[in-house]
């Protein structure tokens, strides 16, 4: 049987697997760039496309990164996803979305590029660059037109039958990042907070960084690769989202997170690179530093290592939680996965701190092949492994 995987997927930008329904085989979820965050179902190794079934499909958009977490905390990953914001020339519209032009010549690869946006006064879609700016992809078009107002009322699709072979098009409904929270049968988008869209984002990273036991986000900002300084699209220093619970975030300031990056970022992971059970951040920049920072405020969590197989040494699948009360009446941590994958070409550290907002009582473990154990936790831990019969291989205290 063929998989979803042998076709063409589009422009991806960010993967990552993830255990969407707790069933122990995790979903790959890929960001494409002029279509959806599409969701392959994981059946024991063979992959199904259940994008459309999720409700993701329509939701198209020039998505960048992608991860997951529980952000409202009804114990199913949720997914995030960066998008290109509303601080630009392109303004979303449902009905009648950005659309991409595009013609094939004689190669597989589009040779011709023309960006439609929505007239009402027309009616149609018009080009978003100059007449001289379409000669190359359009050859056809010189000569043409003997003014301006002629071009300016030709629209895109007599633009685009100047081009021996037919036109198709791609478009993007969604321009904002968002969260997409899992209702289980599908996906509800929720845009992040309004500062979250003043620039274009790439990698997230999903982490608690203040050790407060709710889940932040990081967002990599900014893209300023254009030909003149004009459309620069650099508002963004990195951003903060704090978790408030509930799929809700706020904005930390640059000053208060000591965080701000001017270039144009792109992949960033989450890493405990000192072991002091705090998680630490690394941000890539195109023509830029490599960035890292370190946390120096957090509450300490618990450093937690899973001694996997030998053929799945670091237990990828797996997923962590902490318990907390007492034993008739538990509360109950994030689950934490084990993730190949994670934001914008990125992979976040394999030792996870999970948040120790009052001493743990116990770790709950999902295993790969669907086993769950429980272990009891003495107190003072400052690191432990697990084995996967539920067992502490090996611990530090603090």
């Amino acid at each position: 049987m063929e998989s979803a995987l042998s076709n063409s997927l589009g422009i991806v930008n960010g993967a990552v697997f993830s255990d969407l329904d707790a069933d122990g085989f995790p979903e790959l979820i890929v960001a494409t760039e002029w279509g959806a965050v599409r969701v392959f179902k994981n059946h024991e190794g063979h992959f199904d496309e259940m994008t459309d079934g999720l409700g993701l499909a329509g939701l198209t958009g020039l998505w960048q990164g992608v991860t997951t977490g529980d952000f409202d905390g009804d114990g199913l990953q949720d997914i995030v996803a960066t998008n290109w914001g509303l601080n630009t020339s392109i303004r979303p519209n449902v009905l009648n979305p950005p659309r991409l032009y595009f013609n094939y010549s004689e190669s597989s690869v589009p040779t011709s590029l023309m960006l439609g946006v929505w007239d009402d006064s027309s009616s149609g879609y018009l080009p978003t660059r100059d007449l001289f700016s379409l000669f190359n992809g359009y050859p056809g078009l010189r000569g043409v037109f003997q003014t301006h107002r002629d071009f300016a009322a030709a629209g895109v699709l007599k633009l685009a039958d100047y081009h021996q072979a037919p036109p198709q098009s791609v478009t993007a409904v969604l321009l904002q990042s968002v969260v997409f929270l899992n209702r289980k049968t599908g996906f509800e988008a929720k845009p992040l907070h309004p500062e979250a869209q003043l620039a274009p984002a790439f990698g997230v990273s999903v982490g608690d960084l203040d050790g407060d036991g709710i889940d932040d986000l990081f967002l990599a900002q900014n893209f300023s690769a254009f030909p003149t300084n004009i459309d620069r699209l650099d508002a963004g220093r990195g951003l903060w989202l704090r978790g408030l619970g509930k799929a809700n975030f706020s904005p930390v300031q640059g000053d208060e997170a000591g965080i701000m990056i001017y270039g144009d970022q792109r992949a960033s992971a989450l890493a405990d690179y000192d072991a002091d059970g705090r998680l630490d951040l690394v941000v890539t920049q195109s023509g830029g530093q490599t960035r890292l920072f370190r946390n120096n405020k957090a509450k300490p969590g618990l450093r937690v290592r899973l001694a996997g197989t030998k053929m799945n040494p670091d237990a990828i699948g797996s997923a962590a939680r902490l318990i907390f009360g007492q034993p008739k009446a538990p509360t109950f941590g994030t689950w934490r996965e084990w993730q190949l994958g994670s934001g914008y070409g990125s992979q976040d550290g394999l030792v996870k701190v999970l948040a120790t907002p009052e001493p743990p009582m116990a770790i709950e473990v999902r295993w790969p092949t669907g086993k769950l154990t429980k272990t009891s936790l003495p107190a003072g831990l400052r690191e432990i492994t697990v084995s996967p019969d539920g067992k502490i291989a090996r611990q530090v205290t603090r």
